[in-house]
Formats: structure tokens, sequence, C-alpha cells
């Protein structure tokens, strides 16, 4: 068994955590499990290096078994100290355990939240079916491209899971980034993506995705562009909010 600790770094490794305002310092363990979707609606953990974020490793927030406790820290912010429980989301009997700590910034929406978190256990190994996946994009005659995934149905096809699964984890790399106490972002769609052909040996994906924040139920449009390579992890080189005529 194996600890792994990883502070955040941008447009590396990330962990995105949201959660309501609370106005009590200290939460029980039933407190938490009865009100669970208002304190921490979404977590989405993405790793590079040690922990590596692959488009057929893709680990999701499964349950949260402890908010230890809520600090208000005077002129500088709420942290939150969690236990949680990630999942695979392609194996789902495929748990770890995760200890995280996540701070909002007082009065300032232009920071990410602060993230330091540690994991127990060992995190399965994906080359093969990364470099499957690789090789497939890398011999297309064509550069790919695709959208509405997943579709109407919600149904993803098995030769889209990857691409799909890679918008998860890019995503949640926006999510991260624009993320507040007061929201709850979420993936909807891939509206569409295109391979951008590139000289060197990475994958190159421009993404448009419509995320869903749940609170407002308002649905936002947003490209990404995303590096990956099986080497080196997924990198979100550029991003931004689009105007809803963007989608016309």
């Amino acid at each position: 068994m194996s600890l792994i600790s990883q502070e955040t770094t941008a447009k590396t490794r990330f962990f995105c955590v949201r959660f309501q305002p609370q106005s009590t310092s200290t939460l029980s363990a039933d407190t938490e499990q009865g009100d669970n979707r208002r304190k921490l609606a979404r977590v989405l953990l993405t790793r590079q290096e040690e922990i590596k974020a692959y488009p057929s490793s893709v680990w999701l927030l499964q349950r949260t078994t402890l908010l230890q406790r809520f600090t208000d820290i005077d002129d500088v912010g709420h942290k939150y100290h969690l236990d949680l429980v990630l999942e695979d989301v392609l194996d789902k009997d495929s748990t770890v355990n995760c200890t995280a700590e996540v701070l909002y910034h007082l009065g300032n929406k232009n920071i990410a939240p602060a993230v330091q978190f540690t994991i127990e256990g060992e995190l399965k190994n994906t080359d093969e079916a990364d470099y499957i996946f690789y090789s497939r994009i890398k011999s297309l005659e064509k550069e790919l491209a695709a959208e509405n995934i997943p579709d109407s149905h919600g149904s993803v096809s098995p030769e889209m899971e990857p691409i799909h699964l890679l918008a998860q984890v890019a995503s949640g790399y926006v999510i991260w980034q624009n993320s507040t106490e007061n929201t709850k972002f979420q993936l909807a769609q891939i509206k569409h993506v295109k391979q951008v052909k590139r000289s060197d040996d990475c994958l190159e994906f421009d993404y448009m995705i419509l995320l869903h924040e749940m609170v407002s139920q308002e649905i936002i449009p947003w490209q990404m562009t995303v590096l990956w390579h099986p080497q080196h992890g997924v990198q979100v080189t550029q991003d931004s909010c689009q105007p809803k005529h963007a989608l016309e």
C-alpha cells in the first residue's frame, strides 16, 4: 500500500471540489451524510507525474465518508477537511480512499480553490489501454471529428468513450478554475470535438463542451484545447467561456 500526496498546480494536476457555504465551524459525519448534496456536489481528480490522468483512468467521487471539519480563517477564506472515496468510472468496484483540504479564498472569484490531497492505495496500471487508444488515433488517415457526445439518448459509442473521458478530465480543470462555494458544475455534453494536426507526438483536440451549472440551471458553452500523450498526461492549454449563440 502506498500513500501519494499532491498539491495542485495549474494545468497539470487538479482536484475540483464544490461546496455550499456553512455557518458552523465543526460538522459531524452524520450531518454531512444527511446533507451530502448541499455540502459536496462534485469531485474530479486528475493525476499527472506520480498520479496520471489518462482517457483509460478517470476517478470520480463515489462518496464522502466524513467532512472532518470546516474552518473559517479570518481574512483568508473557508477551508474544508474531507475524507473521500473515489471510484474508477470504468470499473465501479475499483476504489481508493482520499483525504483532502480545500481552501476557498474570500471575496475573489478569480482565484481557484487551493487543494491538497493524499491518496491511499494503488492506482491500477492503464498503460496498455492508453497506448491502444493513442495508436488508434495516430493511425487515422483523417483527423477525428465528432459531435453530440453523449447523444440525445445519453449513449456514448465504445469508440468515442476515450474521447468522452478525456473531456471529463479536461473539463475538471475548467471546473476547478471557475468553482466557488456557490457553484455546482458538471459536464453535460461534448457539442463537437475536432482533432488538430500536429508535427510532434502529442494528440491535440479542440472541444466545445456544455457545462451544466446545477444551481442556476444554466447551460454554458465552453471551448477548451486539450493536449494528451500517454507519457505526459492531460494538459488544458487554452479554455474560454463562449456566448450562447456559439452553439447556433
